[in-house]
């Protein structure tokens, strides 16, 4: 489950470098620090989506494989969402290779904790801030970050 859902992310972040108006093309962010190192999505590696009353969120450091996806629910106005309870996350410190491509960390109901933040949300843009406590096969992460991204115009379903 934890593959397949980094290879959805990833092709969604292929997708949209393909896309003239992607992400790619907006001067946002996506910055985030794992146990204090940071992260920054590259240019092109940065992607936010919303169907419905659903966000989903993705930041790839392409150099080192690193990818932190973001999704969850509910109406979609500014204010502090609790994750594990109708969302998740998941980072993927280096999906790059076989065995290092397994190794993830996540927060979803039962498991690790955090909000996400909105600042701002309109029909073309989406900024905010985030902090989890994110769990995995090796232990625990603290991950915290912000981000200020263009949603992407896809057409669904």
């Amino acid at each position: 489950m934890r593959v397949l859902r980094a290879i959805a992310v990833l092709a969604a972040l292929a997708s949209a470098a393909c896309n003239p108006l992607a992400p790619s093309q907006y001067d946002g962010q996506f910055r985030w620090t794992v146990d204090g190192q940071p992260f920054e999505a590259s240019p092109n590696g940065r992607v936010a989506l919303q169907v419905s009353n659903r966000l989903t969120m993705a930041g790839a450091y392409c150099a080192e494989g690193s990818i932190l996806s973001i999704y969850f629910g509910g109406p979609l106005a500014p204010g502090t969402y609790d994750i594990a309870s109708g969302g998740g996350a998941t980072w993927t410190p280096d999906a790059r290779t076989g065995v290092a491509a397994a190794t993830n960390f996540e927060v979803r109901a039962g498991l690790g904790s955090g909000t996400v933040t909105l600042t701002a949300i309109s029909g073309d843009e989406v900024r905010g801030h985030f902090s989890f406590t994110m769990v995995g096969d090796t232990g625990t992460r603290a991950v915290a970050g912000e981000f200020d991204l263009q949603l992407a115009d896809r057409a669904v379903c």
